[in-house]
């Protein structure tokens, strides 16, 4: 079951410049607590308690024994004392990232800047404390972290594809499941930044075109017969597609026109709130896979299921961090970035195929279905949190 409440709620007022920061741990019933940081203006102790126990259900849901967390500071993140802002908050919890708490990157931080921060305060890297629950030597952990920043596909590292690819996974598994063949189907994605090109990348991988594509400020659509061409478009800077005007082969229109495509898979990897009762009854596609998290209401998701529009919890789609980190940390000789893709695609159907299995047999959203599936499955702690046979 996953607890209302956190275990751990560790509270920081920052001395010189007034602002609050947390460190949420979920529960204490493993040796390892892992999740991202964040720099938000407005930031909540609730907000952060919520994504908490998300992350649990993530590591439940990929039969991982471990506890989720968050952590992030109330501050702006445009601020040119940002850095120094999180390193007096990372001083402060240090003594969790040496023992308990796996720190990753979330909003407005980046795992650059945090590995500097903490490297001054002689810790390994913001993993550190996976050192210590897998009981690796200083080198054995630091072989495994460099895979991180080795390339995984082209000169994607995986570090910075590993979320994307496995929403990509997701979404292959739910063209299988809908019996679509991947050359034959049309994916729109909604959303340009890392998370969303990465996603790209694992679909074009797999031999899956993309039909429509938007930013911030535009939708850009193929015509019909048309595939865009979008590797054109992945190395562009930013978060924004390129400056292109519509073309024989495709259309520029307002980036709102992206969820009115008719398309057999809606990738929303931007924004919280894309799919509500406003627009439920508008979605035109045979499946949701949302890798933003809250991308789908749970009341437009209730109105989507009974249209028999498969939509993926965000919590499953969105697990790429954990499966990622099992096959980095688990095996037992150091793997290859190919290595954890191929972990990450093997857990991602397992997963997927589990839930839209307990959704049919049920006759419930594949939401209620992994929420029922996390609240049945007791996982008991272990010598060491990441085990896994490449």
């Amino acid at each position: 079951m996953i607890k209302n409440e956190p275990d751990i709620i560790v509270s920081y007022k920052d001395k010189k410049e007034g602002f609050n920061g947390w460190l949420i741990i979920d529960n204490l019933d493993y040796k390892l607590a892992a999740g991202g940081i964040r720099v938000q203006k407005g930031l909540t102790q609730e907000h952060l308690k919520l994504m908490a126990q998300n992350m649990t259900k993530k590591m439940k849901i990929c039969g991982l024994p471990i506890s989720g967390a968050k952590s992030g500071i109330d501050y702006d993140p445009e601020s040119p004392n940002k850095e120094e802002a999180i390193s007096r908050f990372v001083k402060a919890i240090k003594p969790f990232l040496e023992t308990r708490y796996s720190m990753g990157s979330d909003l407005n931080t980046s795992a650059d800047e945090l590995n500097e921060i903490v490297n001054k305060e002689g810790l390994l890297t913001i993993k550190h404390a996976i050192k210590n629950v897998q009981n690796f030597d200083s080198k054995s952990f630091l072989d495994r972290c460099n895979v991180l920043e080795n390339n995984a596909v082209g000169n994607w590292k995986l570090g910075k594809i590993r979320a994307g690819y496995q929403v990509a996974m997701s979404a292959l598994k739910v063209l299988e499941h809908l019996n679509i063949k991947k050359e034959n189907a049309s994916v729109a994605v909604q959303g340009f930044g890392v998370l969303a090109r990465a996603a790209i990348i694992g679909l074009i991988q797999h031999g899956v075109n993309i039909s429509a594509v938007s930013d911030i400020d535009k939708s850009i659509i193929a015509k019909e017969g048309n595939a865009l061409p979008i590797e054109e478009w992945l190395n562009h800077p930013g978060t924004k597609l390129p400056d292109v005007n519509s073309t024989s082969e495709y259309d520029v229109v307002d980036c709102k026109e992206i969820l009115n495509q008719k398309v057999d898979i809606m990738l929303l990897a931007a924004i919280e709130n894309s799919i509500t009762v406003e627009n439920a009854d508008h979605i035109d596609v045979k499946a949701v896979v949302p890798g933003a998290n809250l991308a789908v209401s749970e009341e437009a998701e209730k109105i989507l299921y009974k249209r028999d529009i498969v939509v993926l919890p965000s919590f499953v789609a969105g697990a790429g961090g954990p499966m990622s980190m099992n096959g980095l940390y688990g095996p037992k000789d150091c793997p290859t970035p190919q290595e954890v893709l191929d972990y990450i695609k093997m857990k991602s159907y397992e997963v997927v195929e589990m839930i839209l299995l307990k959704s049919k047999t049920e006759d419930i959203t594949p939401s209620e279905a992994a929420e029922r599936i996390v609240d049945e499955t007791n996982i008991m702690e272990a010598d060491v949190p990441y085990t896994v046979s490449l």
